[in-house]
């Protein structure tokens, strides 16, 4: 037994060879020299049974061992030794998304409603809370005018379907009749005149859903100097319809891009469809070992050494918290954005806000400020009320705009695939969903994705904050800014 162990350089496991060595001595001695032990023989082969049983008996003996070292346990063990530290491991989550679930007005969504993806056997949400259907909203424009006009007319376009010349004279019942007049419509309701402007409201047939903006044509108005016309979408129609958060069934990142969830499994009268307008917010695994363990060593790092990374590694633990970040000002003046001396303000993506409250409470350094525009009570030991104060991040939606040439001569190269466009989508995504809180919007960046893709010869990417992107620069945020993405907002042309 000497040397096997626990011994002063840890646990030393004793082989099945060690083991087999030991025991043939043992028979050796017992029986005699010339003892058969030949693993042929019957003696030999119960022997090497024996041998078997007592190596897994030592390979227990150092897993149980190893159990109580969180660089060595696995699993349960170490969950429950770095619990000792007050850390845990991060527990899968579900995706969730924001579902439009269109209908009869009043009509009821329940509890456990699913909802899939077209083909995906995984990819199924359900709502957690009852929802009714709201009334629909009728689609209003309004044409307005730089100035009164005197003379001329103009012509209004409805889907490339043209009015009849319409003169500076007309009133707005001349304007409704010849709206109503074109194939597409007949309930439109137009009020107004052009000393002010006209109110156009889609009713009827046409009501409730968003309509194509009216196009102004064939314009000679003029009050002396020309007079332009412009229309606007005042109220932006909808069907009857919910919105409604749901959860995937599943753990894990379940996605679903804008638009893709729109199969009914457990149908309900009164409901007809439904779609999601943005992407899913993945959720998560659980957390492997590997990364426990690089995060469990990151946390007692920084626990003691630095006040803020405490404070920051206490609201990550949060439930559902995605992401954060916290800036102090350590000064002793009221920095740039107004943060007070000797004060910090944490930025968080996700969580409960009084969850979040009573994390910065128990981590923060007494007598130090806490900044933000969310105030929530903390009750603290001596049964004294603390006031915490957070903020969250900043979404701003990001909108990519992507233009390759795909190489169509299998000599020269690999072929640009058919569905090459859906592919770079989704290699962006991929690339882009672990955006961290201040981190800027590198263009080149953005290149190395839509590179994985087969068959791309030339590369165009334009990035902005609002539809149709012309600028190739890159975009910074601000330290409490997050870039998010989605499929909704991604365009890509082959």
């Amino acid at each position: 037994m000497s040397g096997f162990g626990v011994t002063k350089e840890g646990f030393k496991l004793k082989r099945f060879d060690d083991i087999a060595g030991e025991t043939t001595l043992a028979y050796q001695a017992a029986f005699g020299s010339g003892i058969n032990l030949a693993p042929e023989s019957a003696l030999g082969q119960i022997k090497a049974i024996h041998d078997e049983r007592e190596s897994l008996l030592w390979e227990l003996a150092q897993a149980v061992y190893n159990s109580q070292y969180p660089n060595t346990a696995f699993d349960v063990s170490l969950d429950h030794v770095s619990s000792i530290t007050g850390v845990t491991r991060l527990a899968a989550t579900r995706s969730k998304v924001i579902a439009r679930i269109f209908g009869d007005f009043g009509a009821t969504v329940p509890v456990g409603f699913t909802v899939s993806v077209l083909g995906s056997e995984t990819a199924v949400f359900e709502t957690q809370t009852n929802g009714t259907v709201h009334a629909g909203i009728d689609e209003v424009q309004t044409i307005s005018f730089s100035a009164a006009p005197s003379s001329g007319a103009f012509t209004l376009r409805f889907n490339g379907n043209d009015t009849n010349s319409i003169p500076f004279s007309a009133t707005d019942t001349d304007i409704q009749n010849e709206l109503n007049a074109l194939s597409e419509l007949s309930d439109v309701i137009v009020t107004g005149s052009f000393a002010g402007e006209f109110t156009v409201t889609f009713t009827g047939t046409n009501g409730q859903s968003e309509q194509p903006l009216l196009e102004i044509s064939n314009n000679t108005l003029s009050d002396g100097s020309p007079v332009t016309p412009a229309v606007t979408e005042t109220i932006k129609g909808f069907l009857p319809h919910v919105d409604m958060d749901m959860i995937a069934q599943n753990t894990g990142p379940v996605q679903a891009n804008a638009g893709s969830l729109t199969v009914i499994d457990t149908p309900v009268s009164g409901i007809d469809s439904v779609i999601n307008l943005l992407d899913a917010e993945l959720g998560r695994d659980t957390e492997s070992d590997a990364d426990f363990k690089l995060r469990r060593l990151d946390l007692l790092q920084r626990r003691g050494t630095a006040a803020i990374e405490g404070i920051r590694n206490e609201i990550l633990a949060v439930p559902d918290v995605v992401q954060a970040i916290v800036v102090e000002n350590s000064t002793l003046t009221t920095d740039g954005e107004g943060r007070p001396p000797k004060s910090f303000q944490a930025f968080v993506l996700g969580g409960d806000e009084q969850l979040l409250a009573e994390s910065i409470f128990k981590s923060k350094p007494a007598g130090i400020e806490t900044v933000g525009s969310i105030s929530r009570q903390v009750v603290d030991s001596q049964g004294l009320t603390q006031t915490i104060k957070f903020s969250r991040a900043n979404s701003k939606d990001i909108y990519i705009d992507v233009t390759v040439l795909g190489n169509t001569d299998a000599s020269e190269g690999p072929l640009y695939p058919q569905n090459g466009d859906q592919l770079i989508e989704a290699a962006l995504l991929d690339f882009v969903q672990d955006f961290s809180i201040g981190q800027d919007v590198i263009v080149t960046q953005l290149f190395t994705p839509v590179n994985t893709v087969p068959g791309v010869l030339d590369i165009d990417i334009f990035v902005g904050r609002s539809p149709s992107p012309t600028q190739s620069d890159n975009l910074p945020m601000a330290i409490s800014d997050i870039a998010r993405f989605d499929s909704s907002r991604i365009s890509v042309n082959s």
